[in-house]
């Protein structure tokens, strides 16, 4: 051969083709050309995920941070996590009051622990939207964590990575990510070859 690698086939006929721009995985199926954010993409399947394991009961796994993270923030703002204290720990993060104007940070969901930004992001978005109720704090939080702990834009994958990527995306069948954006785009084969004027 040319050394060129041909992706695998997958069920109903799709097989990657290769990434665009580091951002976009080309696809090819029966029905065309199929591009996937891969960010869009991860988010929407760890956010599945997520969800899923807290309605399971079994709560997302945490991890001890080596160094616990103290924030100073206000009394009232200390008041307030202590209250999604319980929302928190059920999300895999472990966070409490640590005096009257300071929070500490124990422990954080698996996939965050390298990522202490994430950490200090999370917490401050709980904190800049005093009116949210459980359902909503529950979906902007698993959302947040989601996003941080996804693939990134602009990330060179391999192969192995994209065909990982394009199974759990078939065997899920995610369609939006939790912001609401398209994790998918097709173009089908009237489409392309409209554009060719064939």
């Amino acid at each position: 051969g040319d050394g060129r690698r041909e992706g695998r086939a997958f069920p109903g006929g799709f097989r990657v083709i290769g990434q665009l721009g580091k951002s976009f995985i080309l696809v090819e199926s029966p029905d065309g050309l199929v591009m996937v954010d891969q960010h869009a993409a991860h988010e929407a399947l760890n956010f599945k995920r997520l969800m899923e394991s807290r309605e399971a009961g079994g709560g997302a796994q945490s991890q001890d941070l080596a160094v616990p993270l103290v924030m100073e923030r206000t009394p009232g703002e200390v008041a307030r996590i202590s209250r999604i204290k319980d929302v928190l720990h059920s999300l895999g993060m472990r966070v409490d009051e640590f005096g009257p104007a300071e929070i500490v940070v124990r422990g954080v969901p698996a996939g965050l622990a390298g990522d202490p930004g994430a950490v200090e992001e999370i917490v401050d978005r709980l904190l800049e939207t005093p009116g949210m109720d459980a359902g909503d704090l529950l979906h902007g939080l698993v959302a947040a964590i989601a996003c941080r702990s996804s693939i990134k834009a602009n990330q060179a994958l391999s192969m192995p990575e994209m065909e990982a990527l394009l199974r759990d995306l078939l065997e899920e069948g995610v369609t939006h990510c939790p912001h609401g954006r398209p994790v998918v785009v097709n173009l089908d084969w009237g489409e392309i070859r409209k554009r060719f004027g064939r």
